[in-house]
């Protein structure tokens, strides 16, 4: 995220609360879920730009979710989801490669 993105979470998170922007993370995800089983029972424009939309949502969610637990994260020496995401992504290519994981 860059710095005017990261202010504008910042502000959403002191305005409306940590808790509050967690449960709309979980809102979020429920709506990208029910988006993805729509298209994938009629996978049209119209299913595939609501895909696209909620996926957004979620994106932005999930970087204030960042935010939020960053504290925790640096105090408690906890590895930050884009470190886990990079390692999985390592996996992942492992797998293709036939390797063991």
């Amino acid at each position: 995220m860059n710095e005017e993105e990261k202010k504008i979470y910042e502000a959403a998170i002191g305005k409306w609360g940590e808790t509050m922007q967690l449960v709309v993370a979980v809102e979020e995800l429920a709506e990208l879920q029910q988006a993805i089983a729509k298209a994938v029972r009629s996978r049209t424009p119209e299913t595939v730009q609501h895909v696209m939309e909620e996926a957004a949502d979620v994106s932005i969610m999930l970087e204030q979710i960042g935010l939020i637990f960053s504290e925790d994260v640096e105090k408690n020496g906890l590895k930050a989801a884009a470190q886990i995401k990079a390692e999985k992504i390592e996996r992942l290519h492992r797998r293709l490669q036939g390797g063991n994981v």
